[in-house]
C-alpha cells in the first residue's frame, strides 16, 4: 500500500468519507503527511466531477468494480491534473462497504502525447511542403530506398519516362524500370541506342555517383544525376536539356559564323580562349599570355586598356567594354571590340574569373574613319538627342558653327537647346517634328536660326531621323546633322533684293519688256508689254501664242 508509486485511497462507499490514503496520495494532493485526513471524495474532484462519482457508484453497485476511467482531479493548492481511476469494492467484517481507488497521474503522459502530436503535425507539414516542392520542379525527381525500390517521384519524372508510366509505382525496382524503358524503346531501337552505357548503368551499385546525358528516341536529351544519401537511399534528378543544348548549338553557330572570339581569364590559370577566333583575328597559332596581349596593343590605346584594367581590378567594376587596336602577325593594325564581365570574385572582392567576347571591328572602324573624314570635309555637324532625358550630345563641328567647342556644350539640356533657337522658329520646328513622328515619318528636315556665341543668328539646315524606339513603338532617340547655310541664305536675300530692284526698273520702262524661260513661257511682263499686247499677261503664258493673238508677229 505505502510502496505503490500511485495514489491509493480507501473510502466509505455510503458516506464518501476517505478513511485511509498512502504516501503517494498525500504527495500528489499536497496533504500534510502528519495531519489527519478529514476529507471526502468530492473534495479531490473538480466542481464538475459529479459524473465520476455517479458513474462509480452505479458500476460498483452492479459489478463491484469501476474503470479504468480518465478524469481530472484537484490537488490541495487548487490546481487540477488528469488521472486514470481504477476502483473496486469490498466489505469489512462489520459489513461496511469500502471502496479502494487507484489514481494514476497521467499528466506527464498526456503532455508527451501532445508533444508527439505537435511533432507529428510538424512532420506532416514538412512532408507536405517537401512533396509540393518536388512537384513544383521542372525536372524529374525520384527517390529509391536502400533496397533500390522506388519510394517517391514527381509528375515530371512520369513525363520523362512516359512509355513506362504505368509501371512507375511505389516499390518498383530501379533495374526493372530501366530494363522496361529499354524494352519499350525509350532510349531508341537496338543499334541506335547506347547499349554499352545503359549496361554500365544497370551493372553499377545504385549508390555510385552517376552523371550522364541520355538521348531518348523522341529526340529529347535528359541529363541524369543520381546521388546516394548517408542512409544509402538514392536521389535522382532528371533534367530535360533539349532546349538548352539546341540554344547552345545555335549560339555556337552564331559565335563561329560571326567571328566572335570567346575567352576566359582566372587568377589561377590566366588567360585562355574558348574557340579559335582569337587566333584567327590576330594571325597567331596559339593563345598568347595576357602580358603578351598587352604588348600587341597600339601605343596610343594602351592607356585606355590600363584604365579599363584598373577599373575592373581596383575599382570594383563588374563589366567593361573597350575598343582598341592590336598588331596582327602580319604587322598591320586590327581594331578589336572587347566586352567582358566578372563571373566570380574572391572573398576580398578582387576578380577571380572574368569572361568575355572579342569582335574584329576593323571594317566598321575604317568605315567610321572615312565617314568622319567626309563629315569633316563637308563641314557637317552631327548630334544625338535622347528624348527620355532631354540630353543632346553634339560634335565639334556642330559646336564650331555657333562659335563653341563641343566640350563647352556637352551634355546639352533641352532647355539650353531651346534657348539657342530663334523665337520665331521654335514653335514651327517642334510642331513639324511632332506631327511627322505621329504620322510615322521618321526623317524630318528644318531650316532654323541658332544664336551664335557672339550674339548674331546663324541659319542652319538640320536633318533628323529616329534612331531608337521604345517597346510601344514611340521614338526615344533621334540623331542627325547640322549644316551652316548662312552664306546661302545671305546670297538668297541678295538675289531677292536684286530681283526686286530689276523688277521695279523694268516696270517703270515705257517699252514693253517680256522675259521668257527656255520653253518660251513668260516669266515676267511689265505693264507696257501688256498694253502693246492688249491683254493681261500671266506667268507661264506662251509668248508665241500671245503674239499670234495680238497680230504683232509681222
Amino acid at each position: 500500500f505505502e510502496m505503490c508509486p500511485h495514489p491509493i485511497l480507501l473510502n466509505d462507499f455510503d458516506t464518501g468519507e476517505i478513511l485511509d490514503v498512502n504516501r503517494a496520495f498525500k504527495t500528489t494532493f499536497g496533504l500534510d503527511p502528519q495531519a489527519g485526513l478529514n476529507l471526502r471524495v468530492q473534495q479531490i474532484l473538480p466542481l464538475d466531477g459529479t459524473w465520476l462519482i455517479e458513474g462509480a457508484r452505479a458500476a460498483l453497485t452492479n459489478s463491484q468494480s469501476y474503470g479504468p476511467v480518465e478524469a481530472r482531479f484537484r490537488s490541495n493548492d487548487g490546481s487540477d491534473f488528469p488521472a486514470v481511476v481504477h476502483c473496486f469494492m469490498s466489505n469489512d467484517p462489520n459489513g461496511r462497504r469500502l471502496v479502494w481507488s487507484l489514481i494514476e497521474n497521467v499528466a506527464d503522459i498526456r503532455a508527451k502525447e501532445q508533444e508527439l502530436t505537435a511533432e507529428s503535425s510538424r512532420l506532416e507539414a514538412t512532408k507536405a511542403r517537401f512533396l509540393a516542392a518536388i512537384e513544383a520542379l521542372d525536372d524529374g525527381f525520384a527517390i529509391f530506398d536502400a533496397d533500390d525500390r522506388l519510394v517517391l517521384w514527381n509528375t515530371p519524372y512520369l513525363r520523362v519516362f512516359a512509355e513506362i508510366a504505368d509501371l512507375i509505382e511505389e516499390g518498383a525496382l530501379y533495374d526493372d524500370l530501366l530494363r522496361a524503358a529499354i524494352a519499350k524503346g525509350t532510349f531508341g531501337a537496338e543499334g541506335e541506342r547506347d547499349d554499352a552505357n545503359l549496361q554500365r548503368r544497370l551493372d553499377r551499385p545504385l549508390t555510385e555517383v552517376w552523371d550522364n546525358e541520355d538521348k531518348l528516341a523522341d529526340g529529347r536529351l535528359i541529363w541524369v544525376r543520381e546521388r546516394a544519401t548517408p542512409s544509402r537511399e538514392t536521389v535522382g534528378l532528371y533534367e530535360d536539356t533539349t532546349a538548352r543544348r539546341l540554344a547552345d548549338r545555335r549560339l555556337q553557330q552564331v559565335v563561329e559564323g560571326g567571328g566572335i572570339a570567346v575567352w576566359d581569364w582566372d587568377s589561377e590559370h590566366g588567360f585562355s580562349t574558348i574557340n579559335d577566333c582569337w587566333e584567327t583575328m590576330l594571325g597567331y597559332g596559339a593563345s598568347p599570355a595576357l602580358a603578351g596581349l598587352i604588348d600587341l596593343v597600339h601605343p596610343e590605346d594602351r592607356m585606355a586598356v590600363f584604365e579599363a584594367q584598373r577599373e575592373l581590378f581596383l575599382g570594383g567594376g563588374d563589366e567593361f567594354g573597350l575598343r582598341c587596336r592590336m598588331r596582327h602577325q602580319s604587322g598591320r593594325w586590327v581594331w578589336l571590340l572587347t566586352r567582358g564581365h566578372v563571373a566570380s570574385r574572391w572573398g576580398d572582392g578582387s576578380p577571380r574569373r572574368v569572361s568575355g567576347i572579342t569582335l574584329d571591328v576593323t571594317l566598321q572602324a575604317e568605315a567610321q574613319e572615312r565617314l568622319s573624314q567626309v563629315i569633316d570635309g563637308t563641314k557637317v555637324g552631327t548630334w544625338e538627342h535622347d528624348m527620355r532625358t532631354g540630353i543632346t550630345l553634339v560634335s565639334d563641328r556642330w559646336a564650331e558653327i555657333l562659335g563653341y567647342r563641343a566640350v563647352e556644350l556637352n551634355p546639352m539640356s533641352l532647355e539650353t537647346w531651346l534657348a539657342s533657337l530663334h523665337p520665331d522658329d521654335a514653335e514651327s520646328l517642334i510642331t513639324h517634328e511632332r506631327e511627322s513622328f505621329e504620322s510615322g515619318q521618321w526623317q524630318v528636315e528644318h531650316e532654323v536660326r541658332l544664336r551664335h556665341r557672339e550674339g548674331h543668328w546663324v541659319w542652319v539646315l538640320t536633318r533628323a531621323q529616329v534612331s531608337e524606339w521604345d517597346e510601344n513603338g514611340r521614338p526615344v532617340r533621334t540623331s542627325g546633322i547640322n549644316v551652316d547655310i548662312s552664306a546661302a541664305k545671305a546670297l538668297e536675300a541678295a538675289l531677292a533684293q536684286e530681283r526686286d530692284t530689276l523688277a521695279r526698273v523694268m516696270e517703270a520702262s515705257i517699252s514693253g519688256i517680256v522675259v521668257v524661260d527656255e520653253r518660251g513661257g513668260v516669266v515676267f511682263a511689265n505693264a507696257a508689254a501688256e498694253r502693246v499686247l492688249g491683254r493681261k499677261v500671266s506667268e507661264g503664258d506662251c509668248l508665241l501664242a500671245l503674239l499670234g493673238s495680238a497680230d504683232v508677229l509681222d
